[in-house]
């Protein structure tokens, strides 16, 4: 809206002066005003937003996502300590004992929750928490999805917002696994890459799979008795010297796995496989197709089948 100054009336020179004023609510303001007004219901809006969205984190997200994640949680927690049974029970010569743990991962922010809390509050039963509790939780969540919000918007960011969030509620990225050994009359330590570094062969060779054997094997675990303990490896055990592949087999018979393998070089015939069918593949010189030859190895001895 726009108005002639009554100083300007019949005045030269001055018929081009205007005041210029805001309509809000039928009244004429200064902008000044208005902006003042805008400002104010900008921020009235903010604090009935947050209301908004403490009750529907409350309600949905710690009531109804908060079970789910509770649930898997406790679940992935019960397969850590299966895979940390399994690894102490495999111990090298050299006594090497290897055992895992599942460990929080601490805020990068003040506005973050520790994951420790975090996972300790959401334990609860939520109808228990303390209403101090949930505006701590509240708070945490929309920390880290206004973060999501944020990054969404980022011109350089190809994940959609759907996706940051998901990423936000995904409790795996809220731990991290550590590997440690232990040694007879030593200490325990976590296998960082200096550690590993000074390890035997078949300590390395042990360090490695056994963790993923382990994860597997705890796996197995859940699925039926008739079920099968099936695993493959593509170019099995190739980074292990051929002093401590008969400790690799011995370590899936432990497990009482059933596998497939291939490998350009190896056989299986260990004294520590008890049985093995074995076939190899070759293609005659000049030839277009591929043949094979079939083994069995009992334990002792490998014989041709045909």
């Amino acid at each position: 809206m726009h108005e002639v100054d009554e100083l300007a009336y019949g005045v030269d020179d001055l018929s081009g002066h205007f005041i210029i004023k805001a309509n809000h609510q039928g009244k004429r303001i200064p902008f000044h005003q208005l902006i003042q007004i805008l400002n104010d219901n900008i921020e009235s809006q903010e604090l009935l937003v947050q209301k908004k969205d403490r009750e529907i984190f409350e309600e949905i997200l710690l009531n109804t996502i908060g079970k789910k994640i509770r649930t898997h949680i406790q679940s992935s927690k019960r397969w850590v300590e299966k895979m940390d049974h399994y690894m102490r029970s495999m111990k090298t010569s050299s006594g090497l004992e290897i055992s895992l743990k599942w460990r929080p991962q601490k805020a990068m922010d003040e506005d973050e929750m520790d994951t420790y809390q975090l996972v300790q509050l959401l334990e609860k039963d939520y109808r228990l928490l303390k209403d101090s509790d949930r505006k701590k939780l509240s708070q945490h969540f929309r920390f880290k999805i206004n973060q999501a919000r944020r990054l969404s918007l980022d011109d350089n960011t190809t994940a959609s917002f759907h996706s940051l969030v998901r990423d936000v509620m995904d409790y795996r990225q809220w731990f991290q696994f550590t590997l440690y050994g232990e040694k007879p009359d030593e200490k325990k330590k976590e296998i960082t890459k200096n550690v590993f570094e000074k390890y035997s062969g078949g300590e390395k060779a042990m360090v490695m799979y056994v963790p993923l054997f382990s994860a597997v094997a705890a796996r197995f675990e859940n699925a039926k008795d008739d079920a099968p303990r099936l695993i493959a490896l593509d170019e099995a055990f190739a980074r292990v010297d051929e002093n401590n592949i008969g400790n690799m087999f011995e370590l899936i018979a432990k497990f009482d796995f059933d596998y497939v393998m291939n490998s350009q070089s190896l056989w299986g015939d260990y004294e520590t496989c008890p049985s093995l069918a074995i076939y190899e593949l070759y293609r005659p010189s000049g030839q277009k197709f591929i043949s094979h030859i079939a083994y069995e190895w009992d334990g002792h001895a490998r014989k041709v089948k045909y």
